[in-house]
């Protein structure tokens, strides 16, 4: 019995797992279409757009932010931060640049920022109030791959669809099959339990 209840137990962990594994693919690509910052695991994945870090970063790049304090912010950190200049077309976009001065003022850190490609630095310096956190990982080409077959929201509304469907349909296939061998356990006993008490009766 033990066995069983294990193998049941295991099957329910896997469908579990495809669900959350369905979830965080649908959220991924919920953000690259929608070019906004996906949370997944205290870490967002936003897709690159522009070439403010090129070579280190290039658009279609996908990468990966880590929540973090903006003490742990370093010089020569890339960190990703929102636009407070308002006069900007990009004001409250995220931005992802890097750290080239580290200052206190009043007991805050004040960070300037730049990027690679740019040729001077960026003209408000990033406070707590604006810092998102720290590039950890950056994933070339991805993001293309990403953005082939997101570019329109209908080509966006039919992978999810079919992801949908996918695991609907093998987690529909699993019930069925837990359910059926579970009905056979059951119909195993019951004639066991008619066998001893027939053997009962004879003796």
């Amino acid at each position: 019995m033990k066995s069983k209840k294990g193998k049941y137990l295991k099957r329910i962990a896997l469908v579990l797992l495809e669900l959350l594994i369905l979830y965080i693919v649908i959220k991924v690509v919920i953000g690259v279409a929608t070019n906004s910052p996906v949370n997944v695991f205290n870490h967002y994945v936003f897709v690159v757009k522009t070439e403010s870090m090129q070579d280190f970063i290039n658009p279609g790049d996908i990468v990966f932010i880590q929540k973090c304090q903006i003490d742990k912010a370093q010089i020569g950190d890339v960190i990703s931060f929102t636009c407070i200049n308002p006069t900007q077309t990009i004001y409250g976009s995220n931005i992802i640049h890097r750290v080239v001065d580290r200052e206190v003022v009043d007991g805050l850190i004040r960070l300037t920022t730049k990027g690679d490609a740019n040729v001077i630095i960026d003209e408000y310096q990033v406070t707590g109030a604006n810092f998102v956190g720290r590039v950890t990982l950056v994933s070339p080409f991805l993001g293309r791959v990403f953005n082939l077959f997101v570019s329109t929201y209908l080509s966006l509304y039919l992978i999810v669809l079919v992801l949908l469907l996918f695991v609907i349909v093998s987690v529909i296939k699993r019930m069925i099959k837990l359910v059926k061998e579970e009905h056979r356990q059951k119909e195993k006993e019951k004639i066991k339990e008619e066998i001893l008490a027939e053997k009962r009766r004879g003796e």
